[in-house]
């Protein structure tokens, strides 16, 4: 978790008054889901720490991958009609990543074969998720890239020529752990 602040924040400046809370609140919970609801609440910090293109355009809290799944977060971004989905699983601040032995503990490897089985979803059902998503752009009025003169993102992530990548990104424990 505390990886995630730093990536969030740039280790050259002071942290910001959104920031301190959150490290506040991470020292104090041990669970997932007062976390989730602070960055619900302030989403670009999430944006901003998991976006894989240059450009985030939407953060969305508790993304369903059909009937099967749902992700604590869907970061996306764009640059010239190559759009990222940036997929975020929270485990809790104070979950051990390994164990004395070595090994990853049952939450790490609980989060990691979860992310594996939404990898795996996407790549069945890739044209069902750029529907997903086109609904999604066009309930949040979501603009193009620009790159292929297409008005609205809705449109643009239908288009064959837009390209659509993945990436699966565990948040899990603390950096001293």
């Amino acid at each position: 978790m505390q990886d995630f602040i730093t990536k969030a924040t740039k280790k050259t400046r002071r942290l910001g008054p959104l920031e301190r809370k959150l490290t506040k609140l991470l020292g104090a919970t041990s669970g997932e889901r007062e976390i989730h609801s602070f960055l619900k609440k302030n989403d670009f910090l999430v944006g901003m720490a998991f976006h894989s293109n240059s450009h985030p355009h939407a953060v969305v809290s508790e993304f369903e991958l059909g009937a099967e799944f749902r992700c604590d977060f869907l970061v996306l971004s764009c640059c010239s009609a190559w759009w990222s989905a940036d997929f975020v699983e929270l485990e809790p601040p104070n979950a051990r990543l390994y164990l004395k032995d070595r090994t990853p503990s049952k939450r790490l490897r609980i989060a990691t074969r979860q992310i594996r089985d939404w990898n795996q979803w996407i790549r069945k059902n890739g044209s069902y998720l750029s529907e997903r998503l086109s609904d999604l752009f066009e309930r949040i009025k979501l603009p193009a890239s620009g790159a292929m003169r297409i008005p609205d993102a809705a449109t643009e992530i239908r288009d064959p020529h837009c390209m659509l990548t993945s990436s699966f990104n565990i948040v899990i424990g603390r950096r001293d752990q």
